[in-house]
């Protein structure tokens, strides 16, 4: 939207001038175009974050700026109308007063940015409509560059091009009013074409970043549960030994399996069985460290690596706290499903040297605790004990 704007702004300018009235109503949609594009900007920089307060907040800001386009438009020279727009553009910031729950830092140095630049206006309500309008462009661009900058989830080649060319744009409305750039000179033009080029080639990187990541996220993770699939489990698990190798501390590797998933399966259907695969998902997860990984590595088998196992007691903690989770009924589609999972695990270097070696101790362990009627924690290294089955 905000590039159809600036494509409205160009064709109206192209097109044959008028006389009187229709002459002033031409400039008035190029330049509310231009003010769009602005806006429609602002409102793409923080998509995923701006609820519907804030899109009244925008609103807020917008209607004192187009009105003041209106009176530079239609040369309107009266003080009181022009001192009346500038003090709209305290509403943003009174609405944010009173309404402490629609607070978001964005949005209060946004409104802090428009309130100052209200008693700017105030302050020169007298002055050259052009040198105000040339002012607000100026602010409205510095606002879409901040807010872009402010959302962004790192710092990427696309969004650093974004923000700097939405800045410098911003800067040549200033350059304008005071006439060191005329937009009817051809020289002038392409350079105020250059930050506008700047910003949609930021753009175009930054999708083509997010699709790059969205495949790679893909390629390595579990399209149902969003877990690392067995292709990133492997190269973390080749990782943790490596650094275990070098800080002498133990890794050790855990697989989970649903015992009689199958028979869930086949009674219940696969929706069921899916949704009984993500909640497990989500509650072997909660006892895990930072920098250790659950993974998604079959079926119905998942997989972890700690890494920060202080010794056989703090992994025997962990792998108690994942099979009480993981054992607690869940409801799928009105189906009440008692869960029961078995554990096997693996410790380096005690069990194995490297990483295949160690996945397959606590892959034998788990098979082992199956055998035993499932429901049950094995180590690679020992019989199962009676007190680590579940109540």
């Amino acid at each position: 939207m905000a590039w159809t704007s600036l494509l409205v702004h160009y064709f109206i300018f192209i097109l044959p001038r008028g006389d009187g009235f229709k002459d002033q109503v031409r400039v008035l949609i190029a330049i509310w175009a231009l003010e769009l594009c602005g806006f429609f900007f602002i409102l793409a920089a923080g998509e995923a974050q701006t609820t519907r307060p804030h899109r009244t907040l925008i609103l807020e800001m917008a209607v004192p700026v187009f009105l003041q386009s209106f009176l530079y438009a239609f040369d309107l020279d009266h003080y009181a109308l022009r001192l009346a727009v500038a003090l709209l553009l305290l509403v943003p910031g009174i609405h944010l007063l009173i309404s402490p729950q629609h607070r978001t830092r964005p949005f209060n140095r946004l409104a802090i940015a428009i309130a100052l630049l209200a008693t700017v206006v105030v302050r020169f309500a007298k002055a050259d409509p052009y040198f105000i309008l040339q002012g607000m462009l100026c602010a409205i661009f510095l606002c879409a560059a901040y807010l872009i900058f402010a959302y962004a989830p790192k710092m990427t080649r696309g969004v650093s091009l974004m923000v700097a060319g939405l800045a410098v744009w911003a800067l040549t409305y200033p350059l304008q009013a005071i006439d060191l750039m005329d937009v009817k000179e051809p020289l002038s033009r392409a350079v105020l074409d250059i930050p506008r080029l700047v910003v949609a080639a930021g753009m175009l990187l930054s999708v083509l970043d997010d699709y790059v990541g969205r495949t790679e996220s893909l390629a390595l993770h579990d399209p149902l549960t969003g877990l690392p699939n067995r292709r990133l489990f492997e190269n973390r698990l080749d990782q943790a030994i490596e650094e275990s190798r070098r800080t002498r501390t133990p890794v050790a590797c855990l697989v989970i399996d649903v015992d009689n998933f199958k028979l869930i399966n086949d009674t219940m259907g696969h929706p069921v069985g899916d949704g009984l695969l993500q909640a497990l998902a989500k509650r072997l997860s909660w006892n895990l460290g930072p920098h250790d990984m659950l993974a998604r590595t079959g079926g119905d088998e998942f997989t972890a690596i700690l890494v920060e196992a202080a010794d056989e007691y703090h992994v025997r903690f962990i792998a108690g706290a994942m099979m009480a989770a993981g054992c607690v009924p869940v409801s799928i589609e009105h189906h009440a499903i008692e869960v029961r999972i078995s554990i096997g695990i693996a410790v380096s270097p005690q069990d194995a040297g490297d990483s295949s070696e160690l996945h397959k101790a606590a892959d034998d362990a788990m098979y082992r605790a199956k055998r035993q009627g499932g429901s049950v924690i094995a180590f690679a290294d020992e019989e199962i004990l009676p007190e680590l089955h579940t109540l």
